[in-house]
């Protein structure tokens, strides 16, 4: 349970407060959209992360606030780690104590699904980092909407919901050569819009995430992120996703629902 959970909640707890250094493979700044939100003034952008994930015996809630586009969570770059660019697919390497950025409230926060509130999460500070979680026993079947309320702070209130994604049923070698390229495949799933791969590091070494539209069924690996990898034994995820945007003022939330399959995969 410990590893689905650093699995799903990986990009989320990657967030730090620097500014990126960030390459692709060609060795320039990846085109990634970090301008501000329909809304917003001309400051920083402004964002949030809610995000609900199916674990074994129930779900887990997590959720940041502040001064940051929601979208780093899935195209990068992650501040205050290296993100470098390989098609798809990111190799981020972050300082072995990555401070959590400087975060803001939104209240009370409840997660609600088959008529009855399951979590209800108020704003828990942590080295001026204002963070929510929470757990429900069981959680919520595949193709549930769960709705997300806020009651507001810093942030205003606001409500949207997300659907819970099925479980894949996914392809993932258990051994593949740094040298070529990787391919992973899936079942489309019913709900879920995109799929995530997510490579756990190891050893202080980078953490490796993909993304690729659910439907495809596939996705490619380029080599030159393997290689980022180097070889070892490794635990690999896939995720079915699911999300919905929000505005909250001058605040873009995206809500994600996830599911994690997982997969011991060996790098030589």
């Amino acid at each position: 349970m410990a590893k689905r959970g650093m699995v799903a909640l990986g990009l989320l707890a990657l967030v730090g407060c620097n500014p990126a250094a960030t390459t692709n493979d060609a060795g320039t700044s990846p085109g990634t959209d970090s301008g501000p939100p329909p809304g917003a003034d001309a400051g920083p952008p402004r964002g949030g992360m809610v995000q609900i994930v199916a674990i074994p015996t129930g779900a887990s809630l997590s959720g940041l606030f502040g001064d940051f586009d929601p979208m780093i969570f899935e195209t990068g770059p992650i501040p205050g780690c290296t993100s470098t660019m390989f098609g798809s697919c990111y190799a981020i390497q972050c300082p072995p104590m990555n401070p959590p950025p400087p975060t803001v409230g939104a209240g009370d926060l409840t997660i609600s699904w088959g008529g009855s509130t399951q979590i209800t999460s108020m704003p828990t500070v942590m080295s001026g980092s204002t963070q929510y979680s929470g757990m429900a026993m069981p959680g919520p079947a595949a193709g549930t909407t769960i709705d997300v309320a806020a009651t507001g702070g810093v942030v205003p209130a606001f409500t949207g919901s997300v659907t819970m994604p099925d479980t894949l049923t996914g392809t993932v070698p258990a051994t593949a050569p740094v040298g070529s390229d990787l391919v992973v495949s899936w079942t489309a799933p019913a709900v879920g819009s995109r799929v995530a791969f997510i490579v756990l590091p190891s050893g202080g070494g980078p953490m490796l995430t993909c993304m690729a539209p659910a439907a495809s069924g596939t996705l490619t690996v380029p080599s030159g992120a393997l290689a980022a990898m180097g070889a070892g034994s490794y635990q690999s995820a896939m995720a079915a996703v699911d999300s919905t945007d929000v505005t909250a003022g001058d605040y873009h939330v995206r809500l994600r629902a996830m599911t994690t399959s997982l997969f011991p995969i060996t790098l030589n």
